[in-house]
């Protein structure tokens, strides 16, 4: 049964009440992945998913908001490689990619690829002068080459190889852990995020996305 846009907004205003935070309310949606053909390049696929009105998922934060909810349907778009679904434009991303993005400077490593959205944000903020993006997946990179800024810099390899390299950055934007948080994962998002502080003395700004903490990303309220 199809739902009106009046049901959605009475559930969502329960929502609100029980979690005492607000849900961001979605009735149009579109990004630069918006515009994005689906193709696919070896085993990476940029794919077009319709969610109906009623739709509602976790924002954790992001902007102090704790669900997202579509009033009216909208279509998101999807990196997949391999068959799994590795990064969506969905709010919660699109939004906190341009959190991060406003909080950067100088010259920026972004540490995955994904749909580009970070990158994309980044090219609007007039502090950052560098934009370099390393990417362990050459079929990503093949996918997104036509869907990037001609200013950004795709570097193929493994960020664990590149610890030589961070010195010479300001911001590091660090995003290559996918699907539920552990224990294991957590050690090595700090991991990381201690080796681009050593390789700077400190002076580089880290961002880690998929953190729900303020300090570590700027997305977070």
């Amino acid at each position: 049964m199809v739902r009106t846009r009046e049901q959605v907004e009475e559930e969502v205003a329960g929502i609100e009440k029980g979690l005492g935070r607000p849900v961001l309310r979605i009735s149009e949606w579109h990004t630069p992945c918006t515009d994005y053909p689906e193709i696919t390049v070896g085993t990476a696929s940029i794919k077009r998913k319709h969610y109906r009105r009623g739709y509602i998922y976790h924002m954790e934060g992001v902007d102090g908001y704790g669900y997202w909810a579509t009033l009216e349907p909208i279509d998101i778009t999807m990196l997949q490689i391999k068959g799994r679904t590795w990064m969506t434009d969905e709010p919660i991303n699109w939004i906190g990619m341009q959190r991060i993005a406003e909080a950067s400077r100088g010259s920026v490593l972004c540490v995955g690829l994904g749909l580009g959205m970070v990158q994309h944000a980044l090219m609007k903020n007039p502090k950052v002068q560098r934009i370099d993006t390393v990417e362990i997946c050459h079929d990503v990179i093949e996918l997104m080459k036509a869907n990037l800024p001609p200013q950004v810099n795709v570097l193929e390899g493994d960020f664990w190889e590149f610890e030589d390299k961070l010195k010479w950055y300001d911001t590091m934007i660090l995003d290559i852990w996918v699907g539920k948080g552990s224990t294991k994962t957590w050690a090595e998002m700090m991991t990381a995020f201690a080796r681009c502080k050593i390789a700077t003395n400190g002076k580089a700004s880290v961002y880690i996305w998929g953190i729900k903490d303020a300090s570590l990303n700027p997305a977070i309220k």
